[in-house]
């Protein structure tokens, strides 16, 4: 895996030059971040779902 990332990212810089290289990496590393709360976020949103689902069938239950 790291020989992997390794030989991507010497690829990456005879290809494109190690400037170009960083920038692709910074954009690539925000997108990850973005998608990272994106999930994080949603998971959140079904998790407080569920819960009210369950909070609303127990008193249901209780009728």
């Amino acid at each position: 895996m790291i020989t992997a990332v390794a030989f991507l990212l010497f690829l990456g810089l005879i290809v494109f030059g190690p400037k170009k290289t960083i920038e692709m990496a910074q954009t690539m590393g925000r997108t990850l971040a973005q998608a990272k709360r994106a999930t994080a976020q949603f998971q959140s949103q079904m998790e407080e779902e569920v819960h009210a689902q369950e909070k609303a069938a127990d008193a249901k239950s209780r009728l």
